[in-house]
């Protein structure tokens, strides 16, 4: 079963094989989730302002008989009204992301399409298990904490950072292969070798695609009586064999002239504890990565950083949690020699940190502070506010959340005129928990564009993205 998190789909119940069916009977799961988009790019042209929406229903069955368990469902997404006027000449490009669904499904302004979502075999004993097929597959999230609170950090702030379903988009996608793990006490041992299918933009999601993937991670947890940790290693490698334009910062006539494969070795970690003191529980995050391998007829070799930390105090009212961090990845700072220097973010779902999904994180260094509330149980706010910059005026400025067909690339850079300032953002959410089966959640944001986006749009600096989500389970 899903479960809407601040307008991201979480995917840890498919991820970990559904293990709360615990009958063996036939299991039904039913999602739908719908959703009314408004956008108003920075361009203040009438191209840059509109609405669409868009549906995704998820029907299907899972059944456990012993150590064997299978799960089977098909998808359906529905796109209405996408924009036909928000694609502009390069280098102004999509005008958000209702131009960005109109150019991947061929022009047209409404898209349906049914296709197999999931479909995997798994078995699982003395804590190992091994599981083939379809499904869904998100890093950062292999080992469960005990503490909530370290819980939801993983799942906001770890989860999904270089490898999701892209649950935010309007189709997702899938992984078609090979997902091992082994659990021992707090450890966990994680191994993957998929391909990504089509999906995420793209609402046919049935194919996959010519992208090889393999990831294995090893996690370990530490359980005190005021402090809980969780660690991790991981690496991964990456290889595109779709010989597409590559998007970076070489000028358009080598790119198309290099349509040589691209293979990115990931190695990372990350560090995440809670301590309770006093009436307080405070935070603290590490995650890193370093990459190399080859781009195309180039050399690669890049890196991310990101260190955050905040605080939750009892006697603040609605459980209040303050949190701030900074981000920096790499970018490129030459685009004349052999070498490619701007950290690949691989098959994200970027959304989750980049909640107005103008960016994402390749070539940004950002700054941010936020504020999370429980007014009740069954409702939740969230604000923040965020600084975001190209780490390099010399590279681009990307967007994208990764391969989604074998036409396009993913990632699209646009030009940073030689300035690194982008935009200052703001945003506010409130979801609400209806009931067991009913989630809601009302989404706003406003961004100021900074040098590098005045230079490359005339109208208005300001952009906004305003949603109204609806999720109904069963």
């Amino acid at each position: 079963m899903e479960r809407s998190i601040l307008g991201m789909s979480i995917v840890a119940a498919s991820q970990l094989g559904a293990q709360s069916t615990s009958s063996r009977a036939i299991q039904p799961i039913v999602s739908v989730r719908l959703r009314a988009e408004s956008w108003d790019w920075f361009d203040a042209g009438p191209e840059g302002r509109y609405a669409l929406g868009h549906a995704l229903a998820r029907v299907g069955v899972t059944q456990r008989l012993g150590a064997w368990q299978w799960r089977v469902d098909g998808g359906a997404s529905m796109m209405l009204g996408l924009p036909s006027d928000a694609v502009r000449p390069a280098p102004a490009g999509q005008l958000g992301l209702g131009g960005t669904y109109f150019a991947a499904n061929d022009q047209q302004q409404s898209v349906t399409a049914v296709f197999l979502r999931q479909a995997w075999l798994r078995w699982n004993r003395s804590g190992h298990a091994v599981r083939v097929g379809r499904f869904d597959f998100s890093d950062g999230i292999e080992r469960s904490p005990k503490d909530p609170t370290l819980s939801a950090l993983k799942a906001q702030r770890l989860g999904q950072r270089l490898i999701g379903p892209f649950g935010f988009s309007a189709v997702q996608r899938g992984f078609d292969g090979l997902h091992y793990t082994f659990d021992s006490g707090d450890n966990n041992f994680t191994a993957l070798a998929v391909r990504p299918t089509m999906g995420a933009f793209r609402a046919d999601a049935q194919r996959g695609l010519r992208v090889d993937l393999a990831y294995a991670a090893f996690s370990r947890g530490r359980v005190g009586t005021r402090t809980e940790m969780d660690m991790r290693l991981f690496s991964m490698w990456y290889a595109d064999h779709r010989g597409t334009i590559p998007s970076d910062n070489r000028v358009l006539a080598k790119r198309e002239g290099d349509r040589a494969d691209i293979s990115v070795a990931t190695i990372g970690g990350h560090w995440v504890a809670t301590r309770r003191a006093g009436r307080a529980r405070v935070d603290g995050l590490v995650w890193g990565a370093l990459q190399g391998g080859t781009w195309g007829s180039q050399d690669h070799g890049a890196s991310a950083v990101a260190i955050e930390g905040g605080v939750r105090h009892e006697a603040l009212p609605w459980s209040l949690w303050l949190r701030g961090g900074w981000l920096r990845a790499s970018g490129d700072n030459s685009n004349a020699d052999s070498r490619h220097g701007s950290f690949f973010q691989v098959l994200p779902t970027p959304r989750i940190y980049a909640r107005f999904p103008f960016y994402n994180l390749m070539n940004s260094s950002e700054l941010f502070v936020n504020a999370s509330a429980n007014p009740t149980k069954a409702v939740g706010l969230r604000a923040g506010v965020h600084a975001v910059s190209l780490t390099e005026a010399t590279d681009l400025w990307y967007l994208g959340g990764g391969a989604f067909d074998n036409r396009a690339f993913g990632y699209v850079g646009r030009p940073s005129s030689g300035q690194r300032s982008l935009a200052h953002v703001a945003d506010l959410s409130a979801t609400w928990q209806a009931s067991r089966h009913i989630a809601a959640e009302l989404y706003g944001a406003t961004a100021l564009g900074g040098n590098v986006i005045s230079r490359l749009y005339s109208g208005s600096r300001y952009a906004r993205l305003l949603y109204f989500e609806t999720t109904l389970t069963r």
